[in-house]
């Protein structure tokens, strides 16, 4: 009875460290086995067995992607100005007898490393050059990880700078800087558009101008074609009534009165012509005088102005060199008749000339009416010898 119970407990404790020594390595993991103290496999997935009480795990390892956060990190940039910058590691184990036996602490290893490749990269860059190559610094990182890396079984995926945080100090400047960028920016956007705005304006006036013109033009075109049609129609009508009274045998008497009320028309156009003419004369004459009385009042503003600065100038000097009165008004007289009475002179000359002009301008345009008239009705009382009724007809229109 004891020997089947001695044996019943000897099975019993086989079947228990048979039991206990049965290991399953699950998906995405590693076992480090060490017999007697020593490496001696690495357990993949699956179903293993090891030696009671001569094996024994020594690691388990996870082969999956490792993230670590490290703290932010101080650091000195080339331009001396301190920042902290914090990053991400991504890392995978691709060998877990050295990441067993490599390094004793594998994550502090990284992370120092980490700090440190940090401080040599920002230390050959500025300020403004770390805000903007962080793609640089992640690939240098992580080139310089991985290669120390290999020797623990540790492969290197992805070096991130996740912040990079200057100074307070530092970062108020940065935003005022970047703020006058901005309103530099507006400054010359809005200036741009200005200046298309008043190009688009220059072109409508161009273009209005143009149009105008053309309207003109085409205005000009029209009136002279109705003043030629008017001229014709006058014209036909002219050779009409002569072919009518030739059809009607008029007599001579009747002939030269038609003849003289033709020279009268025509004397009439003549007279208008040169009237028109003299009003455009007189247009520009008068744009003359008015011109000479606007140099004649400058000149007298001129002169009082120099007659003022002389009396003050004297008062200065009198005051200071004590002079006498006799030697200020020799002085003034001098002064006056030197250097000012000169546009005096002027002003007045100028007056008297515009008045002269327009005299002169309303006294040809009554005698250039009166010998034109004159002239129309002589040449024809000279050309055509008339007699009875018809020449007192003809000194009536005269009159």
């Amino acid at each position: 009875m004891l020997s089947i119970i001695s044996t019943v407990l000897l099975i019993i404790i086989v079947i228990g460290l048979v039991v206990t020594n049965i290991r399953i390595v699950p998906q995405a993991n590693a076992y480090v086995l060490e017999r007697l103290g020593a490496y001696h496999s690495t357990w993949q997935v699956g179903l293993h067995f090891k030696i009671p009480l001569i094996d024994k795990v020594a690691r388990k390892v996870s082969l999956k992607e490792h993230v670590i956060d490290f703290p932010p990190q101080p650091v000195i940039t080339k331009d001396n100005v301190t920042i902290e910058i914090d990053t991400v590691v991504y890392f995978q184990i691709t060998d877990p007898k050295l990441y067993a036996y490599g390094v004793e602490n594998p994550m502090a290893a990284i992370e120092n490393l980490t700090a440190t490749t940090l401080r040599n990269i920002i230390g050959e860059l500025e300020l403004d050059g770390t805000l903007t190559s962080r793609d640089h610094i992640n690939s240098k990182i992580r080139l310089v990880l991985d290669e120390a890396t290999d020797a623990w079984g540790i492969k290197i995926n992805r070096v991130e700078v996740k912040n990079i945080n200057p100074p307070a100090d530092i970062q108020m400047a940065m935003e005022k800087q970047m703020r006058a960028e901005r309103e530099r920016r507006e400054a010359i956007l809005r200036a741009e558009g200005e200046k298309k705005s008043a190009i688009l304006i220059a072109e409508g006036k161009k273009e209005a101008v143009i149009l105008e013109a053309e309207a003109s033009k085409q205005a000009a075109i029209k009136a002279a074609e109705g003043e030629a049609e008017a001229i014709m129609m006058v014209q036909k009508a002219t050779a009409d009534g002569i072919r009518m009274l030739s059809e009607a045998n008029a007599t001579k008497e009747v002939l030269t009165i038609k003849s003289l009320e033709a020279f009268e028309k025509a004397a009439d156009g003549q007279a208008t012509k040169k009237q028109r003419t003299r009003r455009m004369d007189k247009v520009k004459s008068s744009g003359i005088v008015k011109l000479m009385y606007v140099m004649g009042v400058i000149m007298l503003i001129v002169f009082a102005y120099m007659v003022a600065s002389a009396v003050i100038y004297l008062r200065t000097y009198l005051a200071a060199y004590s002079m006498t009165f006799s030697s200020m008004w020799q002085y003034i007289l001098q002064y006056m008749f030197a250097e000012t009475l000169i546009y005096l002179v002027y002003a007045v000359l100028l007056f008297a000339a515009g008045k002269i002009i327009r005299l002169l301008q309303d006294n040809s345009y009554k005698e250039t009416c009166e010998a034109v008239i004159s002239g129309a009705y002589d040449s024809c009382c000279r050309q055509m010898p008339v007699k009875g009724p018809v020449k007192s007809r003809l000194r009536q229109r005269r009159n």
